[in-house]
């Protein structure tokens, strides 16, 4: 089974009048060479999404980027709040570098708990 029906996604976002956006993404040593494709996928899609659907609703976007837990803050949550500015946006994630390394356990938690409580949904 699919984790996301996009078809449901879009009908979902054409019939809403705002939509918030935010990326989870694993910030972690083991991403080292797949951090690049990771960043240039998400400006592909929120432009794709942005383009789709900015005359239908009011699109906001946020980041949130967890680490393992050996990296200390504030480096261990690397979060944007919620902006409707592309530029802030596409520069905030041109800027995303990844911490850590080995095998560390990954702090997945306080990337969920930072998107759920560190945001203004």
């Amino acid at each position: 089974k699919k984790l996301l029906d996009l078809e449901e996604f879009h009908r979902q976002i054409r019939f809403s009048e705002n939509v918030d956006l935010c990326f989870l993404v694993d910030c972690t040593g083991s991403m080292r060479r797949a951090i690049a494709t990771v960043k240039t996928n998400i400006r592909a899609l929120y432009a794709r999404i942005r383009e789709q659907y900015s005359k239908t609703c009011h699109l906001r976007v946020a980041f949130v980027g967890y680490t393992d837990f050996d990296v200390k803050p504030p480096n261990n949550i690397k979060t944007l709040k919620f902006t409707d500015d592309d530029q802030i946006f596409y520069d905030f994630v041109d800027k995303i570098k990844v911490d850590g390394g080995g095998d560390n356990p990954e702090d997945v938690m306080g990337g969920l708990e930072a998107m759920l409580y560190r945001l203004d949904w």
